[in-house]
């Protein structure tokens, strides 16, 4: 919430004047601080811009020049020094140092105590902070309301509105399963998936270049969340900023990964009849040719940034078994449920992400009796694009 030089300048009623450091007007304040210390750095943190009337500068050309590159190391945001004080105006050597070394160096006229600057800056940062706190507010509350109408994909897509960044779901194994916006680089996409498996149990902040929501691909920002209710984890929130991330993005993203475990935890019944539906929705489109749009539209959140891809499951004595046994790996994975026994002679279909393999198929009619397992034929078809559902299961039904 800080402010920059630039702005400060711009309140005319200061009456401040630009002296030297005109590269550096952007460079955000977050803090006035009035000393006469010959060195104040010991008692600075960074960011804060220090009002002078230059009685404790040292004297010299030399004594300028180290005065003010102790500034800059220590991350000093501006200067202003008071005129008609103790000195007409600012020193030469203190004016060509500020160039130098690219500082701010600010004029502040003898009639503008320098406790309205303070006050005017302050002020401001108190006012920016407020109006992200009630934006934030409004945020979360569109993102409920998301959240209850459309689920997971909704949600990231309100996360991202209201923090002005990329909103990913990842699976337990950091594999991402929805992204907003969904075209989304995929470079980023498995460093998130990295951050994540490093942090598989807290939350973390790391850097990246983010040229999906940068072009011209400053450095970025990088949060993972683990979406856990109890000891249950159901995979990680991420979350790519083009900047350092502020106390309200915390906050939508912490309201963001609440909405999205308690999607997780639903009660079962409620599950379940979510999946029957799924599994209707899926019928009508293999039985319209994929060309309805409602049903559609719901089966396509099976997809991942790779498109879709159909396992086809033949061969089982108890296909219902099979149709549970899928059902609920899906579920521990993290993963939509798209799941729908296509009668006698077609067996089971199931929707996977494109970038899931042969191991991830296996992996779920693993919960099946061996005597079972040992009666199924898999078959695992090509990635399709996400609308081109009755596609996949016909690539794996030929499989």
């Amino acid at each position: 919430m800080a402010v920059t030089v630039r702005w400060l300048l711009g309140q005319r009623d200061l009456g401040l004047g630009l002296r030297a450091g005109a590269a550096a007007v952007d460079v955000p304040i977050t803090f006035v601080i009035t000393t006469e210390l010959a060195d104040p750095t010991p008692w600075l943190t960074g960011g804060e811009m220090l009002l002078t009337t230059g009685i404790g500068i040292p004297p010299g050309d030399d004594g300028c020049r180290d005065y003010v590159r102790r500034l800059t190391d220590r991350g000093v945001s501006g200067l202003g020094f008071g005129v008609g004080v103790s000195r007409a105006s600012a020193p030469a050597a203190l004016v060509d140092a500020a160039d130098e070394f690219g500082l701010a160096l600010v004029d502040v006229p003898l009639p503008t105590p320098f406790v309205a600057v303070a006050r005017t800056v302050i002020d401001e940062i108190a006012r920016r902070a407020n109006a992200a706190q009630a934006a934030a507010g409004r945020a979360q509350q569109r993102m409920t309301r998301a959240a209850v109408a459309g689920g997971p994909s909704a949600t990231l897509r309100e996360l991202s509105v209201g923090s002005g960044g990329a909103a990913l779901l990842l699976d337990r194994g950091g594999r991402v399963v929805q992204a907003h916006p969904a075209e989304f680089d995929p470079a980023v996409a498995r460093e998130v998936g990295e951050q994540a498996r490093a942090h598989v149990a807290a939350s973390a902040v790391g850097p990246v270049t983010v040229r999906t929501v940068d072009p011209a691909g400053r450095r970025g920002t990088i949060v993972t969340q683990p979406i856990r209710v109890g000891d249950r984890g159901h995979g990680h929130l991420g979350v790519v900023l083009p900047r350092e991330p502020s106390a309200a993005d915390h906050v939508l993203i912490g309201h963001a990964n609440s909405l999205l475990a308690l999607d997780f935890e639903r009660p079962l019944r409620l599950r379940l009849a979510q999946w029957r539906m799924n599994a209707a929705a899926l019928r009508l489109v293999l039985s319209a040719g994929g060309d309805l749009d409602e049903a559609a539209q719901l089966v396509a959140e099976a997809a991942d940034p790779s498109g879709v891809r159909a396992l086809m499951i033949r061969g089982g004595a108890d296909p219902d078994a099979v149709v549970a046994a899928v059902r609920a790996a899906l579920h521990d994975a993290g993963r939509p449920v798209f799941v729908s026994e296509a009668g006698a002679a077609s067996g089971v279909i199931a929707l996977l992400g494109g970038d899931d393999g042969p191991g991830f198929a296996d992996a779920l009619v693993a919960g099946l009796a061996p005597g079972e397992r040992a009666r199924l034929q898999l078959g695992l078809g090509a990635p399709h694009a996400p609308h081109a559902v009755a596609e996949a299961v016909a690539a794996a039904e030929l499989a």
